[in-house]
Protein backbone atom coordinates (compact mmCIF):
# COMPACT_ATOMS: atom_id res chain seq x y z
CA UNK A 1 0.00 0.00 0.00
CA UNK A 2 1.55 3.46 -0.81
CA UNK A 3 0.96 6.34 1.47
CA UNK A 4 1.33 9.94 0.01
CA UNK A 5 1.68 13.28 2.02
CA UNK A 6 -1.03 15.18 1.76
CA UNK A 7 1.76 17.82 1.01
CA UNK A 8 3.07 16.14 -2.12
CA UNK A 9 1.00 17.76 -5.48
CA UNK A 10 -0.20 14.80 -7.65
CA UNK A 11 1.95 13.51 -10.67
CA UNK A 12 1.30 14.83 -14.13
CA UNK A 13 -0.79 12.84 -15.88
CA UNK A 14 0.89 10.83 -18.92
CA UNK A 15 0.86 12.15 -22.05
CA UNK A 16 -1.37 10.25 -24.78
CA UNK A 17 1.44 10.55 -27.36
CA UNK A 18 5.02 12.18 -27.48
CA UNK A 19 5.41 15.43 -29.15
CA UNK A 20 7.18 13.63 -32.31
CA UNK A 21 4.10 11.06 -32.41
CA UNK A 22 1.24 13.78 -32.53
CA UNK A 23 3.04 15.72 -34.96
CA UNK A 24 3.60 12.22 -36.89
CA UNK A 25 -0.18 11.51 -36.48
CA UNK A 26 -1.38 14.72 -37.24
CA UNK A 27 0.56 15.09 -40.59
CA UNK A 28 -0.54 11.64 -41.63
CA UNK A 29 -4.13 12.18 -40.91
CA UNK A 30 -3.89 15.77 -42.69
CA UNK A 31 -2.11 13.77 -45.88
CA UNK A 32 -4.74 11.48 -45.98
CA UNK A 33 -7.36 13.61 -46.07
CA UNK A 34 -5.40 16.43 -48.78
CA UNK A 35 -5.01 13.06 -50.82
CA UNK A 36 -8.64 12.16 -50.92
CA UNK A 37 -9.12 16.24 -51.86
CA UNK A 38 -6.83 15.99 -54.61
CA UNK A 39 -8.02 13.17 -55.75
CA UNK A 40 -12.06 14.33 -55.66
CA UNK A 41 -10.73 17.46 -57.10
CA UNK A 42 -9.17 16.06 -60.34
CA UNK A 43 -12.18 13.98 -60.75
CA UNK A 44 -14.76 16.82 -60.83
CA UNK A 45 -12.00 18.32 -63.26
CA UNK A 46 -12.02 15.50 -65.56
CA UNK A 47 -16.05 15.41 -64.97
CA UNK A 48 -16.31 19.04 -66.40
CA UNK A 49 -14.14 18.24 -69.57
CA UNK A 50 -12.88 21.41 -69.23
CA UNK A 51 -8.97 22.89 -69.63
CA UNK A 52 -6.12 23.35 -67.37
CA UNK A 53 -8.08 26.01 -65.11
CA UNK A 54 -11.79 24.65 -64.10
CA UNK A 55 -13.92 23.23 -61.65
CA UNK A 56 -11.48 21.62 -59.90
CA UNK A 57 -8.54 23.97 -60.20
CA UNK A 58 -9.17 25.59 -56.81
CA UNK A 59 -10.08 22.71 -54.64
CA UNK A 60 -7.20 20.88 -56.18
CA UNK A 61 -4.35 23.57 -55.20
CA UNK A 62 -6.09 23.86 -51.47
CA UNK A 63 -5.59 20.50 -51.83
CA UNK A 64 -1.86 20.40 -53.15
CA UNK A 65 -0.89 22.93 -50.40
CA UNK A 66 -2.66 20.93 -47.74
CA UNK A 67 -0.58 18.02 -48.75
CA UNK A 68 2.67 19.88 -48.40
CA UNK A 69 2.17 21.19 -45.22
CA UNK A 70 1.58 17.57 -44.09
CA UNK A 71 4.49 16.69 -44.96
CA UNK A 72 6.51 19.47 -43.58
CA UNK A 73 4.46 18.27 -40.51
CA UNK A 74 5.76 14.50 -40.65
CA UNK A 75 9.32 15.89 -41.56
CA UNK A 76 9.10 17.97 -38.68
CA UNK A 77 10.32 21.07 -41.39
CA UNK A 78 10.07 24.07 -38.44
CA UNK A 79 9.90 21.90 -35.45
CA UNK A 80 11.85 23.84 -32.43
CA UNK A 81 14.00 21.54 -30.56
CA UNK A 82 14.04 20.66 -26.75
CA UNK A 83 16.95 23.39 -26.20
CA UNK A 84 14.89 25.64 -27.60
CA UNK A 85 11.82 25.30 -25.90
CA UNK A 86 11.20 23.30 -22.71
CA UNK A 87 7.96 22.10 -23.86
CA UNK A 88 8.78 20.23 -26.80
CA UNK A 89 9.48 16.71 -25.21
CA UNK A 90 6.26 16.72 -22.80
CA UNK A 91 3.81 15.41 -25.23
CA UNK A 92 0.26 15.76 -26.09
CA UNK A 93 -2.70 15.36 -23.37
CA UNK A 94 -6.28 16.29 -24.01
CA UNK A 95 -7.69 18.28 -20.68
CA UNK A 96 -10.85 18.22 -21.44
CA UNK A 97 -11.52 15.16 -23.51
CA UNK A 98 -15.76 15.96 -23.44
CA UNK A 99 -15.30 19.24 -25.49
CA UNK A 100 -12.76 17.68 -28.26
CA UNK A 101 -15.84 15.53 -28.84
CA UNK A 102 -18.50 17.74 -28.33
CA UNK A 103 -16.85 19.55 -31.01
CA UNK A 104 -16.18 16.38 -33.17
CA UNK A 105 -19.53 15.78 -32.94
CA UNK A 106 -20.42 19.58 -33.88
CA UNK A 107 -18.45 18.85 -37.58
CA UNK A 108 -20.61 16.11 -37.87
CA UNK A 109 -23.74 17.62 -37.33
CA UNK A 110 -22.98 20.43 -39.55
CA UNK A 111 -22.20 18.54 -42.33
CA UNK A 112 -25.46 16.00 -42.17
CA UNK A 113 -27.43 19.12 -41.68
CA UNK A 114 -26.88 20.65 -44.91
CA UNK A 115 -29.55 19.00 -46.40
CA UNK A 116 -31.94 19.34 -43.96
CA UNK A 117 -31.47 22.98 -42.51
CA UNK A 118 -31.12 26.38 -43.77
CA UNK A 119 -27.27 26.80 -44.71
CA UNK A 120 -26.86 30.00 -42.68
CA UNK A 121 -29.10 28.15 -39.50
CA UNK A 122 -26.66 24.91 -39.78
CA UNK A 123 -23.82 27.82 -39.66
CA UNK A 124 -25.08 29.34 -36.56
CA UNK A 125 -25.97 26.33 -34.62
CA UNK A 126 -22.61 25.06 -35.42
CA UNK A 127 -20.63 28.53 -34.32
CA UNK A 128 -22.82 28.49 -31.18
CA UNK A 129 -21.99 24.83 -30.06
CA UNK A 130 -18.10 25.36 -31.04
CA UNK A 131 -18.12 28.56 -28.66
CA UNK A 132 -19.98 26.73 -25.75
CA UNK A 133 -17.20 23.81 -26.07
CA UNK A 134 -14.32 26.31 -25.58
CA UNK A 135 -15.85 27.61 -22.77
CA UNK A 136 -17.85 30.84 -23.61
CA UNK A 137 -20.76 31.31 -21.14
CA UNK A 138 -21.93 34.79 -21.65
CA UNK A 139 -24.94 34.42 -23.82
CA UNK A 140 -25.03 37.31 -25.93
CA UNK A 141 -21.42 36.52 -26.97
CA UNK A 142 -23.07 33.05 -27.49
CA UNK A 143 -25.97 34.11 -29.58
CA UNK A 144 -24.53 37.36 -31.09
CA UNK A 145 -21.53 35.82 -32.39
CA UNK A 146 -23.43 33.08 -34.14
CA UNK A 147 -25.83 35.48 -35.54
CA UNK A 148 -22.66 37.63 -36.62
CA UNK A 149 -20.96 34.51 -38.01
CA UNK A 150 -23.81 33.71 -40.25
CA UNK A 151 -24.40 36.80 -41.01
CA UNK A 152 -20.94 37.17 -42.95
CA UNK A 153 -21.36 34.38 -44.61
CA UNK A 154 -24.34 35.23 -46.16
CA UNK A 155 -22.87 38.68 -47.52
CA UNK A 156 -19.83 37.37 -48.53
CA UNK A 157 -21.49 34.00 -50.38
CA UNK A 158 -25.43 35.46 -51.59
CA UNK A 159 -24.42 39.30 -51.98
CA UNK A 160 -20.69 39.79 -52.97
CA UNK A 161 -20.19 36.41 -54.92
CA UNK A 162 -23.32 35.86 -55.97
CA UNK A 163 -23.20 32.28 -55.15
CA UNK A 164 -26.78 31.08 -53.61
CA UNK A 165 -26.34 28.38 -50.46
Amino acid sequence: MTTTNANTPDPAPRPLLSARGARISAGLAAAGIASWFLWQSLLLQGAAGSDAVGSGAFPGLVAALMLLAAVALILGIGETTASDDAEAEEGVSIAHPGAVLALFLAVVALVLSFDRLPVYLAIAGFTFIVQFALGERRWALLIGGSIALAALVWLLFAQLLRVPL
